[in-house]
């Protein structure tokens, strides 16, 4: 029984401080989605807490490791398997995913991860995943007791899961594209960056620590400098000074939770790729549509039974059609819920962690 575990993760930031917002991003362990995983663990987990780093405290009794897509070529959670082994105690990791195209590649996972979750695997009695295809991932690596959940994000929405408010489609459209720290967006995610700008859309970041610069900046934009470049390739406009207007104007960007519900409860619609965008809209009640774009997107969407489209359906040739995407999430009733909840109880009680499920 993990009566007083202590969770691993990113969770929500109560007060930013002196912190800047890519000092927030880095905290949020890369991006701001990571802290809703986070806190569904910790606010439904009674006497839970939360690890700080160093040495764990004596009174705790299990480790609970609140995951993200770590299965793909580069990121090795070595110092994390490291501390897990030094410790006898019960470990559990909750939606472990896999990055792959929407071909579904098994991709290379470095060999810190597989050491990670063997060691997991060997001190619970089931690991969960964000869907089918990291159970497949998990398997090629000689894992085998894994199941297929989701993230559990989504039980923050509680026993009757989420209840989207109904509506006509009006100006408050948000929308989210899959960028981080300063990379270079894909094709299609720089097409969503862009047709939030000509629609003027608020744009939620998460990870894009180039347009959090120019969002929340102060100092004149540098027309020349390396952040300009970025943007502009990501919006796909060389008009710099109506970009940072744009930004400047409809940047939205959190770390702390409760203040993104409340300003998604305030919104009509979110339509995007991120997978934690679509979420957090979705438990303060406002429509919103995922749009798949790879093997993690494809997978949580279908286990967690969340309203999607594939962005190979969309015509980036063409303008994107809010109001077309907007009826395709109307009046969704979220059929496979309970299916979802009960696999996430299946999984606790596997490994005797108390979740609260009132």
């Amino acid at each position: 029984m993990f009566s007083r575990p202590i969770v691993i993760g990113c969770p929500s930031i109560a007060q930013k401080g002196e912190l800047s917002n890519a000092e927030l991003v880095q905290r949020l362990g890369g991006n701001s989605g990571n802290m809703l995983f986070t806190e569904a663990i910790l606010r439904n987990i009674d006497r839970s807490l939360f690890y700080h780093g160093g040495r764990l405290p004596d009174d705790v009794d299990g480790i609970i490791i609140a995951a993200a897509n770590w299965m793909n070529p580069g990121d090795d959670f070595s110092e994390l398997a490291s501390l897990i082994e030094a410790t006898d105690l019960p470990a559990a990791i909750v939606g472990i995913g896999a990055q792959s195209s929407v071909r579904k590649e098994i991709p290379r996972v470095e060999p810190g991860t597989i050491r990670l979750m063997k060691i997991v695997s060997e001190r619970s009695n089931v690991i969960s995943t964000r869907g089918p295809f990291s159970c497949e991932v998990l398997e090629f690596y000689g894992i085998k007791n894994s199941i297929p959940t989701g993230c559990p994000s989504l039980l923050m929405c509680g026993p009757s899961g989420p209840t989207v408010r109904k509506h006509a489609l009006g100006s408050g459209i948000v929308m989210h594209g899959t960028r981080h720290a300063d990379n270079i967006p894909i094709d299609f995610q720089s097409y969503i960056y862009n047709q939030a700008y000509k629609l003027k859309a608020d744009i939620l970041l998460q990870s894009e620590t180039t347009d959090l610069e120019i969002a929340y900046g102060s100092a004149p934009y540098d027309v020349a400098g390396q952040s300009a470049h970025i943007a502009g390739v990501t919006y796909r406009t060389e008009n710099y000074p109506n970009l940072v207007n744009y930004l400047r104007k409809k940047a939205a960007f959190f770390y702390n939770l409760d203040t993104w519900i409340e300003y998604a409860k305030n919104k009509e619609f979110f339509v995007g790729t991120r997978i934690h965008g679509t979420v957090a809209a979705l438990i303060a009640g406002t429509p919103a549509l995922l749009i798949a774009h790879d093997s993690r997107t494809i997978e949580l969407a279908q286990t967690m039974g969340i309203p999607y489209i594939s962005s190979e359906k969309i015509d980036v040739s063409k303008d994107l059609d809010v109001s077309a995407l907007f009826e395709l999430c109307c009046g969704y009733n979220f059929p496979r819920y309970k299916f979802y909840r009960d696999g996430f109880r299946s999984f606790f009680e596997a490994n005797s962690i108390p979740f609260n499920w009132n």
